[in-house]
């Protein structure tokens, strides 16, 4: 998941995210990446990353955020249907 260049407010990423805990996506998803956000202020990004903290604490899954992909520089791609390993404690990410 990423922000993209339009830095959308976190009120807006807390909605979309209830969206997807509402719909069940977080029971099916294995993980969760966040990329680096493109535009916003410091404040910004903290009350960012809790939005995203509270919105995925129940769900289980592995978070990894500020992650170089998306609308970043440096901006590193994901391939669809890669093969990947996310561990959130340690923190990495990694193709395979």
């Amino acid at each position: 998941m990423e922000s993209s260049e339009e830095a959308p407010a976190p009120e807006y990423v807390d909605a979309y995210l209830t969206t997807f805990e509402r719909d069940g996506l977080f029971d099916a998803a294995a993980g969760l990446i966040v990329g680096r956000p493109y535009g916003y202020t410091e404040d910004d990004k903290d009350v960012l990353f809790e939005v995203i903290e509270r919105r995925t604490e129940t769900s289980g899954i592995p978070v990894l955020a500020d992650v170089d992909i998306g609308h970043t520089d440096p901006m590193l791609t994901l391939p669809m249907g890669a093969m990947a390993r996310l561990d959130a404690a340690a923190p990495s990410f990694s193709l395979i």
